[in-house]
C-alpha cells in the first residue's frame, strides 16, 4: 500500500502546437521555412524560369504580344491566388489560360511535358518550392524567363 504523500497520477502532457500538428497530419512540412540544399533551390528557379518561358511561347495568337510580359506576370499572380497546395499542373491550366493558349499547342509542346513529368517526380515539399519562389520572386522570374525566351528564340538553348 502506498503511502499518502505519493502520488500515482501521470505526469501532464506537453503543450501542443496546433499549427505544427496540423501540418504534420496533412504531410506537409511549411514551405517558406525549410531548408533547402543549393541543388534544390537551383532546381526550383530553373523550374520556375522555364515555366515562363513556355508561357511565352503558348501565348495566345488572339492577345496583343506588346503584353506579353505583363499578361504572363499576371497569370503567376491569378494562378497563386487560386492554387494554395502543392498541385502544380492546376497552376499551369491556370497560367495556359489567362495567356489564351491554344489547347493542342499546349499539349505538343515538350518543354511542358518534360516540366510537368518533373514535378509529379518531386515531393511536395519542392513543388510547394517552385510556387513560393514564384510568389516571393515574380518579377526576377519574369526577368529571368524572357532573358531565357531570348536565347530559345535565337535557338541557344531548347525551350
Amino acid at each position: 500500500m502506498s503511502g499518502a504523500g505519493s502520488s500515482t497520477l501521470p505526469p501532464p502532457l506537453p503543450r501542443i502546437d496546433y499549427d505544427a500538428f496540423r501540418r504534420k497530419l496533412a504531410g506537409l512540412a511549411d514551405p517558406l521555412r525549410r531548408t533547402d540544399t543549393p541543388g534544390e533551390k537551383e532546381a526550383v528557379k530553373q523550374t520556375a524560369i522555364r515555366l515562363v518561358s513556355v508561357l511565352a511561347k503558348l501565348f495566345g495568337d488572339d492577345l496583343d504580344r506588346k503584353t506579353l510580359w505583363g499578361r504572363i506576370g499576371s497569370a503567376l499572380e491569378t494562378a497563386h491566388a487560386k492554387v494554395s497546395d502543392d498541385d502544380l499542373d492546376r497552376f499551369a491550366d491556370l497560367c495556359l489560360e489567362h495567356v489564351q493558349a491554344d489547347p493542342g499547342q499546349a499539349a505538343a509542346c515538350d518543354a511542358l511535358t518534360t516540366l510537368r513529368q518533373q514535378w509529379g517526380a518531386w515531393p511536395p515539399e519542392t513543388r510547394f518550392g517552385v510556387l513560393a519562389y514564384l510568389a516571393t520572386h515574380r518579377y526576377a522570374a519574369l526577368t529571368h524567363g524572357r532573358a531565357r525566351w531570348e536565347l530559345v528564340k535565337k535557338g541557344e538553348v531548347e525551350l
